[in-house]
């Protein structure tokens, strides 16, 4: 069964407040909405897009993506690698480009579109928020996103691949709201 739902958050509550600004809190607040045997029989995804069937090759549609976009530099010493965020929009924009083609898409180059640019960043901020629980000797660790908002116009290349990427989510930090995109057909 497919159920789509909106609800409003109250933010003059502070519970409201608390969900709104900690990532954490609400994809916790998401999660526990739905019963454990919701989790097995949905494969523990429980945020998708409907109209998925509708997508074919060679289509144009606008988009909105919210990324994490980062690079991993190994270490000298060989410990695991440090995840570092793309800090310039240039940065942030040729990550999106080329991990494109794995996610099913491409971004049509400057003038190419019938708009302004193809790709640009339309909004970046740090978030920083705890993870993990307190108390018993368990220490919370700190979490910091650079979320990137991508406004644009991409081809669809593999109506495929991009169904998975949309329902999979793109990047890292997914269960925190990153990775997700919109979708939505080009004003004529």
């Amino acid at each position: 069964m497919t159920v789509l739902a909106r609800m409003s958050l109250n933010a003059a509550t502070r519970g409201g407040r608390r969900l709104l600004g900690d990532r954490q809190a609400m994809h916790a607040a998401v999660m526990s909405a739905f019963s454990p045997g919701a989790h097995d029989a949905m494969a523990g995804r429980v945020l998708w897009r409907a109209f998925l069937s509708r997508l074919v090759t060679g289509q144009r549609w606008a988009f909105r993506l919210a990324a994490n976009p980062v690079k991993a530099k190994a270490q000298p010493d060989g410990r695991r690698s440090k995840v570092l965020p793309h800090v310039t929009p240039a940065q942030q924009v040729a990550w999106l480009q080329e991990r494109a083609a794995g996610w099913g898409f491409s971004v049509p180059a400057a003038g190419e579109s019938d708009g302004p640019g193809a790709v640009t960043v339309t909004h970046r901020a740090d978030e920083r928020f705890g993870r993990g629980q307190n108390g018993a000797g368990r220490r919370r660790s700190r979490v910091t996103l650079r979320v990137v908002q991508f406004d644009g116009v991409l081809d669809v290349a593999d109506a495929s691949l991009l169904r998975q990427a949309l329902t999979g989510g793109m990047g890292r930090a997914k269960g925190y709201g990153c990775g997700l995109m919109t979708l939505r057909p080009i004003a004529r």
